[in-house]
């Protein structure tokens, strides 16, 4: 049985951008740009980096997940970083995609 009231007992999160550096970074970055200037993607660009979910007894990395074009990469960063203050741990990992046992 999990003792650990809520999910920040076990994990932790982070945004991680992606590199924009060599041609994939470059790629990005003209998309990005595409993306939001023309709206060409929706006014949207690709990912700007990763939510990383750590195991916060070890810093082992556990999960990740897109975090969404740059408008929406700190909202989903708030959300998370709430959801682990919130919600259980079984609920966490089911609500961002990874098995509770990790």
């Amino acid at each position: 049985m999990d003792t650990t009231p809520t999910a920040s007992g076990r994990w932790s999160v982070e945004l991680v951008e992606h590199p924009l550096t060599g041609q994939g970074g470059a790629r990005r970055v003209i998309l990005t740009l595409v993306g939001g200037l023309f709206g060409g993607l929706g006014g949207n660009g690709p990912s700007v980096g990763d939510l990383v979910f750590r195991d916060v007894s070890t810093a082992r990395i556990v999960h990740r997940s897109p975090a969404g074009h740059v408008n929406e990469a700190p909202d989903m960063l708030h959300t998370a970083q709430e959801e682990l203050l919130t919600l259980s741990p079984a609920r966490f990992a089911d609500e961002w995609g990874f098995p509770a046992g990790t």
